[in-house]
C-alpha cells in the first residue's frame, strides 16, 4: 500500500512538472495540453448513456485525429528548436520570483522578450536556481526559432 501511494505521488509530481512546463510555453504548450486531454473528456462524455456502443467508431476516429494533431504539434516544437539557425541573442533579465516544486525549479523573470508578455517563467536546474536571488540578474540565450516561435536555453546567473 505504501509503495502504491509513493509511486502515485511520484507520477503525480512528474505529471505536474510536465503540465506546468507546457503551460509556461504559452499558446503552443496549451494547445499540446488541450490535445492531450480532450480525448479523455470526450470519451467520458460519449461513454455515458445507452447509445455508448454506437459511438465507438466515432471515438476511434476522434482519437486518431487528435493524436495525429498532437504528434504534429510536438514534432513542430521539436523541429522549431532543432532547425533553428537564427542569431542567438543573450539578454539580461531580472528575477522577480522563484518557485520550486519537488521535480522542478522555475524563475519568473522580467521583462519578457516576447511581445505582449510582461514576464517569462524559465524552467532551470537546481544549481541555477540555488545560485540566483529575487532581484538578481540572469543571462538567457534567446533563439528566434525556425517557425518564429522563440525559445530559450543557457540560463545562468549574470556575472557583474
Amino acid at each position: 500500500m505504501v509503495l502504491a501511494v509513493g509511486a502515485s505521488a511520484f507520477v503525480s509530481g512528474l505529471i505536474w512538472a510536465a503540465v506546468s512546463s507546457l503551460v509556461n510555453r504559452g499558446p503552443v504548450g496549451l494547445a499540446i495540453l488541450f490535445l492531450f486531454l480532450a480525448p479523455f473528456v470526450v470519451h467520458y462524455v460519449a461513454s455515458r448513456g445507452k447509445a455508448a456502443r454506437n459511438r465507438l467508431a466515432l471515438l476511434r476516429k476522434l482519437y486518431i485525429a487528435v493524436w495525429t494533431a498532437l504528434a504534429v504539434l510536438v514534432a513542430a516544437v521539436f523541429m522549431n528548436e532543432q532547425l533553428d539557425k537564427g542569431p542567438v541573442a543573450t539578454i539580461q533579465v531580472t528575477v522577480i520570483h522563484k518557485s520550486a516544486g519537488r521535480y522542478s525549479h522555475s524563475l519568473y523573470v522580467a521583462p519578457s522578450w516576447r511581445a505582449g508578455k510582461g514576464f517569462e517563467v524559465l524552467d532551470v536546474g537546481g544549481d541555477t536556481y540555488s545560485a540566483t536571488q529575487v532581484g538578481g540578474v540572469v543571462s538567457v540565450d534567446v533563439h528566434p526559432g525556425f517557425f518564429h516561435y522563440s525559445w530559450y536555453n543557457n540560463v545562468a546567473p549574470h556575472s557583474q
